[in-house]
């Protein structure tokens, strides 16, 4: 280990090792916290190295003081979960000269998305190994020069650095900003030009980050998922920009590379979704959501929180009225509930009714709490559909509190009273809609039979003669009309 100052981390790594290590090798770069003194707790060996502005010269250093078969690299930031030590243990036991790879799970504060890195952070020991980067310095190039063979484990390190508040990231990302520019100079790489784009990314300077992406994209060495990882970057940009086409345009060349790229995929969900192709992104989000459940990435992966994309999918779903894709998206839902969930109970609302099912006594959720814009005419049209009147009337009644303006919600909500036999509520809702020069023919129907069911036979028959005027060029809805007439003059 390579630290300064890291009394807040330090602890908890060296108690994630302490089961696994026969030495401790510790080379401090200036500490004034206290640091050592947690290192001297765990029995490490302790030594100092003047910081030279190269990541690589002090883990070498390091390294030249390590007298283990195996080597075991963390950062004080980092943790060895307790599940992985079992494998640990069992790998040392072997003599293979092997490069093992290691999942790097990174949180980053106030984002759901987790970056995850599969790297050779255990491998054995022997003369000739050296790092090499002066920043996000690498182990595995000389790994492969000496012919180590390279294995996946199970093992994963949690990696809380980046879980900071903005301004420590901030000036996280500017320091490494420093020595990727100056590493550029010597060492113009793939994966150097790709660190600094993820940099600039990461400081939110757009531009110059799509600048180094496009530019990782002319390396003809450049491994697959640093190229579609660009191409990713690139086509969220064009999605921030609202240009959605050209996002996809964008996101097909990242699936031509790799098909396996959850949060592609679910990037091609969004952009689908904005554009109103809720076929597409119900079918990118089944994808996203697979590939993020059972598929790592060898080397780089970007993990989108399962619930987030299910969300997507029901959203979508609904947009839709597609009730075979909502009802898929909910039971995967319900493998990733949040306790006391006011969306959990929201989808479970829209599930009871888009399946015709009572509810089990629990109050019925307002449905307008939650609703996405776009979904707010398809939800009217669900709950239009469902079967059990009073509680789809107290449900129209819920969307109506905040959406008093939509005429489609008005219209069911008075066909629904209808039904419910309160005529003189149903008339007075169609009668203002009617103000509003509203010429759908179906509200002139049910105005006309509120009327007829309310005794108001001559109002019935005045709104049939407007209607006749309005609609004098519709054959099939002036037959309609005549037919009403007659069965109102025989029955009543």
């Amino acid at each position: 280990m390579i630290v300064k100052n890291e009394e807040k981390f330090l602890r908890g790594c060296l108690e994630s090792v302490k089961k696994i290590t026969d030495e401790i090798v510790i080379v401090d770069t200036g500490s004034t916290d206290k640091t050592l003194e947690i290192a001297n707790e765990f029995g490490a060996k302790i030594y100092h190295f003047q910081w030279i502005n190269d990541f690589s010269a002090a883990r070498n250093y390091a390294l030249s003081k390590s007298e283990g078969d195996w080597i075991l690299y963390l950062d004080a930031d980092e943790r060895i979960t307790p599940e992985s030590v079992p494998e640990i243990l069992s790998i040392i036991q072997t003599n293979k000269r092997a490069a093992v790879f290691c999942k790097i799970d990174s949180k980053i504060k106030n984002i759901e998305e987790t970056n995850i890195i599969k790297y050779s952070r255990l491998f054995k020991n022997e003369k000739g190994i050296s790092f090499e980067g002066k920043i996000h310095e690498q182990i595995l190039p000389s790994l492969r020069r000496l012919g180590y063979e390279s294995i996946n484990s199970g093992i994963t390190i949690q990696h809380l650095g980046y879980d900071l508040n903005t301004e420590e990231i901030q000036k996280k990302a500017e320091r490494n900003l420093k020595y990727l520019l100056d590493e550029l100079k010597e060492n113009y790489t793939a994966y150097n030009v790709f660190k600094t784009a993820q940099t600039y990314d990461s400081l939110g300077d757009k531009d110059k980050a799509n600048n180094y992406f496009n530019e990782v994209l002319n390396f003809d060495d450049c491994i697959p998922i640093f190229k579609a990882f660009s191409y990713y970057y690139i086509a969220k940009s064009f999605f921030e920009e609202n240009n959605f086409n050209a996002a996809l345009e964008i996101i097909k060349k990242a699936l031509l590379l790799d098909e396996t790229l959850s949060y592609v995929h679910y990037l091609s969900a969004w952009c689908n979704y904005k554009l109103g192709d809720y076929e597409q992104s119900q079918n990118s989000c089944v994808k996203s959501h697979v590939c993020n459940l059972y598929n790592v990435n060898d080397f780089f992966d970007l993990k989108i929180p399962q619930r987030d994309i299910l969300v997507l999918g029901l959203n979508s779903s609904i947009s839709s009225l597609n009730r075979k894709a909502y009802n898929y998206f909910y039971e995967e839902l319900l493998k990733f509930p949040q306790k006391g969930s006011q969306e959990d109970f929201y989808f479970k609302t829209i599930y009871t009714i888009i399946n015709q099912l009572e509810f089990d006594g629990t109050d019925i959720c307002d449905l307008s709490v939650l609703s996405e814009k776009s979904s707010i005419l398809p939800l009217i049209k669900i709950i239009s559909e469902y079967k059990i009147l009073d509680d789809r009337i107290l449900l129209l009644e819920s969307m109506r509190r905040v959406y008093p303006q939509i005429d489609y919600l008005e219209e069911v909500y008075a066909k629904s009273l209808n039904e419910a036999g309160d005529f003189n509520a149903s008339s007075k809702i169609l009668e203002k809609l009617l103000l509003k020069n509203n010429i759908s023919p179906s509200i002139y129907f049910y105005l006309v039979s509120a009327y007829v069911m309310n005794k108001e036979l001559q109002k019935a028959f005045n709104l049939l003669g407007k209607a006749e005027q309005l609609f004098d060029n519709s054959p099939d809805i002036l037959a309609k009309i005549k037919s009403i007439r007659q069965k109102i003059s025989i029955n009543y």
